[in-house]
């Protein structure tokens, strides 16, 4: 019986100091912060953020491997910014560092929009002494962002209309789901926020099969079609209400983001930085055309109206920056192009790009910088 208790003891002692070196060993090649499950937490200006370090992220929470004391480019952005779908290096900001060979400060996070872009101007970028401010404008759902915080959260709470009381507003932040009732699910969470062995592990165990038929459950209008041979999901009925600017959210939220572009323009003239505002556009317009083409009976009419929603919101958007003197960069028609000849530019699943669509974007906008 201790020979066994002893044997057994040796084996977990083995099989510990085994997954510790593993652990160093696999960190050394995939860096935490693409794989490791980050610690979200509350904050009073910007709704939530990643905890300090958490993840593989920067000091300040952010996707960067390091807080610079100074960044030549401080990109400002939600998800698309951030590079959901990609790896660091394969986000447009790291793209675009690559190819001026020189600092780019990812300063992104989903569920961001433009009233958290001039609080992270103010509260982090001007610290960095940047030459040039990039703010990422993604139309699938920052108006809606910024139309939440302005009438849930207290500190924006200037940017109402006072002329619309009462109004009933979702005011679901983006929190960590704890995971609760699943098997193990604290364990497996702690895990994920540790372990990139673990995430590795659990990432490959689901395969793209399964992650495709999860997608398919939960969107079941999704379009399941090839366009220039390239295989695309696109869920009929999802964006439909955050791109329609007759409803009072959208239209609040374009109001809004003006208002917060507006002041982040006023910040950057003051400070002497150039800014650059990137429109960012949804996957279903970037493939609208190809669509249409596609499929018999054209687009079904809510995508047909989520299509025209977004090209009513973009010609306003057009509009208001021309008439501020604000530089803008339209990377639609870049996206498109590559599109249409066949380049893989999105997962089947996501409404982010991939590495290539990032790409695709950071040379847009380096074309527009000096």
């Amino acid at each position: 019986m201790k020979n066994l208790l002893k044997n057994a003891l040796l084996l977990v002692v083995t099989l510990t100091i085994t997954t510790l070196i593993s652990e160093v060993i696999i960190r050394q090649i995939f860096h935490p912060v693409d794989y490791l499950l980050p610690v979200i937490q509350p904050d009073q200006f910007l709704g939530h953020r990643v905890a300090s370090g958490s993840g593989g992220h920067d000091a300040w929470g952010f996707r960067n491997y390091l807080v610079p004391d100074k960044a030549t480019i401080v990109a400002i952005g939600d998800s698309q910014t951030y590079g959901v779908s990609a790896t660091y290096r394969e986000s447009w900001p790291a793209h675009l560092s690559k190819l001026r060979s020189t600092e780019v400060y990812n300063l992104a996070l989903g569920g961001y929009g433009p009233l958290q872009y001039l609080h992270l101007l103010k509260s982090k970028a001007l610290n960095l002494n940047p030459e040039t401010v990039i703010v990422g404008l993604y139309f699938g759902n920052d108006l809606l962002d910024a139309d939440r915080l302005a009438y849930t959260n207290p500190k924006w709470e200037s940017y109402k209309n006072t002329g619309l009381p009462g109004r009933n507003v979702d005011e679901t932040e983006v929190i960590a789901n704890q995971d609760k009732g699943q098997f193990l699910g604290e364990f497996r969470r702690w895990l994920a926020q540790h372990s990139v062995l673990y995430r590795l592990g659990s990432q490959s165990i689901l395969g793209d099969y399964v992650r495709e038929a999860e997608y398919k459950k939960s969107n079941p209008d999704v379009i399941d079609v090839r366009l220039a041979n390239i295989r695309q999901f696109f869920p009929v009925n999802y964006r439909h209400s955050a791109l329609n600017p007759a409803l009072e959210g959208v239209s609040e939220g374009m109001r809004i983001s003006k208002l917060a572009l507006t002041e982040i323009k006023k910040i950057c003239a003051i400070n002497d930085i150039e800014l650059l505002v990137a429109l960012i556009p949804t996957k279903e317009l970037v493939f609208s055309d190809l669509l249409a083409k596609t499929l018999k009976g054209g687009l079904p009419p809510p995508l047909a109206a989520q299509i025209e929603g977004e090209m009513e919101i973009r010609s306003d958007f057009f509009n208001y920056l021309s008439a501020q003197g604000v530089n803008y960069v339209d990377v639609l028609p870049a996206l498109r192009n590559a599109a249409s000849e066949g380049e893989s530019i999105y997962p089947i699943n996501d409404g982010h790009t991939n590495g290539n669509g990032y790409s695709v974007i950071a040379r847009e906008i380096n074309s527009f910088l000096p």
